[in-house]
C-alpha cells in the first residue's frame, strides 16, 4: 500500500482487545504481575533480579509471569538461585478472556523490555483491568503507558528497583479510574482505530 498510493505517512496506533475492559469490578487482591514472551529481550531476568531487592523492604511482595519461550529454563534457574522460589511464580501464557480475568486482580504489571517495543499493547490491556503500570522508559511503551503510570530508564535495574519501591511505597499514586484514563483507552479502542484507518486510506484515495 505505501507504494502504491503517494503521500505522507500517516502513524495509526494499535487497538487493545476490549475484553480487558470487562472486569475491572474484580478485588486487586494480587500484587505484581509480567505479561510477554519470555526472551531475553523482554528483560524479565532484569526484573526478577530487581524483585530480590525490593522484597527486602517489601516482604509480602508477589511476582508473577505469565509467559513461555526459549528464556523459561534460565529465568527458573535464576528464580531459584536468587532463593526467590516463594515470591516469583511462572505460570503458562493464558487466552485473552482468561488472561483479562486474571489481570483483573492485580495492582501492578510490569513491562521491563530492554529493546524499544515499537508499541506497548500489554500496556493498554494493564491499564483497561485497572492495573497500574510500571515499565521501561523507550519505544512505544511511554505513548501507550501515557500519564498512567512510571516509567523507569531502560536496562538499568537500579532504577528499575527504585520504581518499583517507589510504586509499592505509594498506593494513591496513580489513579486509574479517572476520565482522562478512560479517553486515553477510547483512543486506542477498535472503533476509533477503525475510523482512523478508514479516514486515513481516503484522504490518499480522494485527495
Amino acid at each position: 500500500v505505501q507504494q502504491s498510493i503517494p503521500g505522507k505517512s500517516t502513524v495509526i496506533p494499535n487497538f487493545y482487545n476490549p475484553v480487558f475492559d470487562q472486569f475491572t469490578h474484580a478485588v486487586k487482591d494480587k500484587h505484581t504481575v509480567f505479561v510477554g514472551r519470555l526472551v531475553s529481550d523482554k528483560g524479565v531476568d532484569l526484573l526478577i533480579r530487581s524483585f530480590k531487592q525490593v522484597i527486602a523492604t517489601f516482604p509480602d511482595a508477589q511476582l508473577t509471569i505469565f509467559g513461555d519461550g526459549p528464556e523459561k529454563g534460565a529465568l527458573l534457574e535464576i528464580i531459584d538461585s536468587l532463593l526467590l522460589t516463594k515470591y516469583i511464580t511462572i505460570n503458562t501464557p493464558l487466552p485473552p478472556e482468561a488472561l483479562a480475568q486474571q489481570l483483573a486482580h492485580y495492582k501492578w504489571l510490569v513491562i521491563p523490555s530492554i529493546w524499544e517495543e515499537p508499541f506497548g499493547l500489554v500496556a493498554l490491556e494493564g491499564l483497561a483491568s485497572g492495573c497500574k503500570i510500571i515499565a521501561a522508559n523507550g519505544g512505544g511503551l511511554p505513548e501507550a503507558v501515557g500519564n498512567f503510570g512510571l516509567l523507569f530508564k531502560r536496562g538499568n535495574q537500579q532504577d528499575l528497583t527504585n520504581t518499583l519501591i517507589k510504586a509499592y511505597s505509594e498506593s494513591t499514586l496513580i489513579l486509574n479510574n479517572n476520565q482522562a484514563l478512560q479517553t486515553h483507552l477510547t483512543l486506542h479502542s477498535r472503533s476509533v482505530i477503525a475510523k482512523n484507518y478508514i479516514q486515513a486510506f481516503s484522504k490518499l484515495i480522494y485527495s
